[in-house]
């Protein structure tokens, strides 16, 4: 069976077995095989997406590829390869493919959609939405689902952090009262982020908020010197010969026997007279 043929087959086991060499295909000519995208972008089934979107890695950007890859977030199990894809082809991504989704009636789908928007300007792309997209942005908080609202909450914070210019115009004063102090945490945390991407393990374990300050209690032990030690080459020596002896040398035969002795208070008597 033709690789054309797989991927045209009502059997999603083929279009599966397909993908690694459809994969190959293109490595080997991105522009191969053209004729078979009009198929590949109508593909439903789930199995043969987690095979096919990534896929789409090798060949080169298209929005068309692109839309299609961002209408699969309503299927979850999709997200971390749809999100891969994306990151991917973040130097050519059109964001606003992201934003013109934002209206959809589903919450779950706008949910990711909006957290993917997050994630592009938290990680990828430095700026400030334009005004359109901020526009599109302050409609979302009217969403129904709170995680979508929390998304795009937190991405008006990040926009705010970078240029206190914005326009919140037409924002709840109690949601823009929550973005303009949340903006200073945004732009701590980035300061931060910033700092340690530049840092080597040992450069952030000396760093500064990573160093636990000195105990400065009145009970601070005190500070425990060792002996200076002092060679023993450093000793005048005698030069005079050392006696060995034995302790029994010293002791009379009847204290060593009285040590020794059956009753308690004879060793007793031996030994004081010992000492």
């Amino acid at each position: 069976m033709s690789l054309d043929e797989q991927i045209g087959s009502k059997s999603c086991k083929e279009r599966m077995n397909a993908m690694p060499l459809l994969e190959q295909e293109w490595l080997k000519d991105k522009n191969s095989h053209q004729h078979l995208l009009h198929m590949l972008l109508k593909e439903k089934n789930v199995l043969v997406l987690e095979k096919l979107i990534p896929v789409f890695k090798v060949i080169p950007y298209s929005e068309e590829i692109a839309l299609f890859a961002i209408e699969n977030l309503k299927t979850l199990k999709l997200k971390p390869k749809i999100f891969d894809y994306l990151d991917c082809k973040h130097n050519l991504l059109n964001i606003q493919l992201c934003f013109d989704q934002l209206t959809n009636k589903n919450p779950k789908f706008v949910e990711c959609v909006s957290s993917y928007i997050l994630h592009f300007f938290t990680t990828i792309n430095k700026n400030v939405a334009n005004d359109e997209q901020l526009d599109q942005l302050k409609e979302s908080l009217n969403n129904p689902d709170s995680n979508v609202r929390k998304n795009v909450i937190d991405c008006l914070k990040l926009f705010y952090s970078r240029n206190n210019t914005i326009n919140l115009k037409g924002i709840k004063p109690i949601i823009e009262k929550e973005i303009i102090e949340g903006a200073s945490s945004v732009v701590e945390n980035d300061q931060q982020v910033s700092i340690q991407a530049q840092m080597t393990p040992q450069k952030i374990r000396n760093h500064p908020i990573n160093v636990k300050p000195e105990q400065t209690s009145l009970e601070t032990p005190p500070e425990f010197k060792i002996p200076e030690y002092v060679p023993t080459s450093q000793f005048e020596s005698t030069n005079q010969p050392c006696h060995i002896f034995e302790m029994t040398d010293e002791i009379q035969n009847d204290l060593i026997s009285g040590l020794s002795h059956s009753i308690w208070k004879e060793r007793l008597e031996a030994a004081e007279k010992i000492a």
